[in-house]
């Protein structure tokens, strides 16, 4: 993967480890919301890997 899709997954996953069972519904639909956003976002990139050494 590239840079910038390894950027973006952290930041998922880092938006996912925010998620807990006592959250209200607004904050877990604005973090599902902005998780679907980046993963459309890594989509777009169109990363075609690791560039060759």
């Amino acid at each position: 993967m590239c840079n910038k899709c390894d950027q973006i997954d952290f930041e998922i996953e880092q938006f996912r480890r925010l998620v807990s069972p006592r959250m209200d519904a607004l904050s877990l639909s604005m973090i599902r919301c902005i998780i679907e956003l980046l993963e459309a976002d890594k989509k777009a990139v169109k990363c075609q890997g690791s560039p060759p050494n």
